[in-house]
């Protein structure tokens, strides 16, 4: 299966009808929801598309072995090698073999394919396949409008150059929001929030959010024997960070702010950093730089722990031991795939108070009533004596239960089978606006109705 890579022809007569769907994606390998080196958007999108009714084609990432197969009720095709201009092409390729396909699925985000000059060449694909008829939906995952916020993810220096290239890199960000509007059918966020930010540059009536799924799937083990795995003591407290060891997700903040800690609320504490390096940026020369001294830090701290990449057999060992999950993010750019885990294993959380935008949603708000809490309760100014202080206070008043039942009700009401359905139905609606979805159990979920009540 080389060249153009030609797809046998009983599959594509089974795949290839107005009723179907396409997904271009990076994808986890077969078999797996959470797999290494793909980032958490590969999961997102197989959580996705195995929770659809309909069939799919997923076009999706090599690792260096082109071919496909069936899965489920989709066809994977593994078509294109990231951070190549080629891929581009390889996936045209692919999309006019399943020209009877009409609607197309596109997850984006600015690390997915590559650098910053392959991933830009999203836009004329985009358009390209407008142009051949297609009906593109697009998903961006991460939203930057002000690289100054990113500084230290990115790479970039404070002195005179880099002021100029930040604001090159913000013009630039912005005028491809601004064409990505007129390239795609509708656009879709995971958070309220991310759409206000991103109807500055897009139409509103183009844009709808649907929240980070839930995976109900995934069940705890019991504390004590996920604890006697992993070496833990019953009696002690254990905090977690999860997820890629990233500059905006805080991680050095995790560190500095816990390295000396060795009792919180009374017991012996250990703090676990459930994860490795970045799948997106592992090759980047200030991401060595960033992660290499953060590994001196950890290794001289005698109280924290860096797991490396978790494989989804152990996730809920690390879940489960867990007294509490904190996420000490320094930007919202864009959903967070661990804090929806934690929702998933229903633990309690706390985050910086730059993520706070996410639980002013109209279903999280709902379930922080329900549980008499506030946003006060559970997050923290973004420092290291404010994340110390809101840990201490969180193991040591109670909060623990509720935060947990919060978590519990957004799994349930969030979960991949009702997110799922929302992108069906969106995916199929002329109007994303006025799409009416089940949340949860109990009611119609409106995105035009979600919007005003914010």
């Amino acid at each position: 299966m080389k060249g153009n890579m030609k797809i046998k022809k009983s599959l594509i007569e089974k795949y290839n009808n107005r009723e179907n769907l396409i997904v271009i994606s990076s994808y986890p390998r077969k078999g797996e929801l959470y797999s290494g080196n793909v980032g958490g958007i590969a999961s997102f999108a197989k959580n996705t598309v195995m929770n659809m009714d309909q069939q799919v084609v997923v076009i999706a990432e090599s690792f260096g072995r082109k071919g496909y197969y069936e899965e489920g009720k989709s066809l994977v095709i593994r078509a294109f090698e990231r951070n190549r201009f080629a891929m581009w092409l390889q996936i045209l390729a692919i999309l006019w073999q399943f020209r009877k396909t009409r609607k197309v699925l596109f997850q984006f985000d600015f690390a997915l394919y590559g650098d910053m000059v392959v991933s830009a060449l999203a836009l004329p694909f985009l358009f390209t396949v407008r142009i051949l008829g297609f009906d593109v939906s697009i998903v961006v995952h991460s939203i930057v409008t002000d690289v100054f916020n990113l500084t230290g993810h990115l790479g970039l220096n404070t002195g005179l150059m880099g002021r100029i290239k930040g604001h090159i890199l913000n013009a630039v960000f912005r005028l491809f929001y601004r064409l990505l509007g007129f390239a795609v059918e509708k656009v879709i966020v995971n958070d309220e929030s991310l759409k206000r930010k991103l109807s500055s540059y897009i139409s509103e009536e183009k844009i709808a959010a649907i929240p980070h799924g839930t995976d109900i799937s995934l069940g705890p083990v019991r504390k004590k024997r996920a604890r006697k795995i992993l070496g833990y003591g019953e009696d002690e407290q254990v905090v977690l960070y999860f997820g890629f060891v990233n500059w905006f997700k805080g991680a050095d903040l995790f560190v500095s702010s816990f390295a000396k800690i060795t009792k919180l609320a009374g017991k012996k504490v250990r703090f676990i950093m459930a994860g490795g390096e970045s799948a997106t940026l592992s090759q980047k020369s200030h991401y060595r730089t960033y992660f290499v001294n953060l590994y001196h830090q950890i290794e001289q701290s005698e109280n924290i722990e860096l797991t490396g990449f978790v494989p989804q057999s152990k996730l809920a060992l690390y879940f489960s031991a867990a007294d509490l999950v904190v996420f000490p993010y320094r930007a919202l750019i864009g959903a967070s795939g661990a804090l929806s885990l934690a929702f998933s294993y229903k633990k309690p959380f706390i985050l910086s108070e730059r993520l706070a935008p996410m639980l002013r949603s109209v279903d999280c708000r709902a379930a922080m009533k329900r549980n008499g809490l506030t946003e006060a309760d559970f997050t923290f100014h973004l420092s290291n004596q404010a994340c110390v202080e809101k840990t201490r206070l969180v193991l040591l008043n109670g909060a623990k239960q509720k935060l947990s039942r919060l978590a519990g009700q957004l799994r349930r009401e969030r979960n991949w089978q009702y997110t799922s359905r929302m992108f069906t139905r969106l995916i199929y609606a002329a109007d994303a606006q006025t799409v009416e979805v089940p949340i949860g159990q109990k009611k119609a979920y409106s995105f035009a109705e979600s919007e005003k009540s914010v």
